[in-house]
């Protein structure tokens, strides 16, 4: 009997998670972390990947604005 209730309640708790993440998504609210990469620091990034010159792993920090 209670694992019978447990299970419904968990399927309530699924629809009314997904009916708030449907209606947020709705309003143009996105979920996740935000971006820190623009698209002018990743055009960079690709370019100097092409070059071939110094590694975009080392140069990223530095792109970013990151002191380390």
């Amino acid at each position: 009997m209670v694992v019978a209730f447990a299970e419904l309640e968990r399927g309530v708790i699924v629809e009314r998670t997904r009916a708030g993440l449907d209606a947020a998504k709705a309003q143009g609210c996105t979920g996740g972390r935000p971006t820190v990469i623009t698209e002018d620091v990743l055009t960079a990034a690709k370019v100097r990947k092409v070059k071939g010159g110094e590694g975009v792993a080392p140069s990223l920090p530095r792109l970013l604005g990151s002191p380390a």
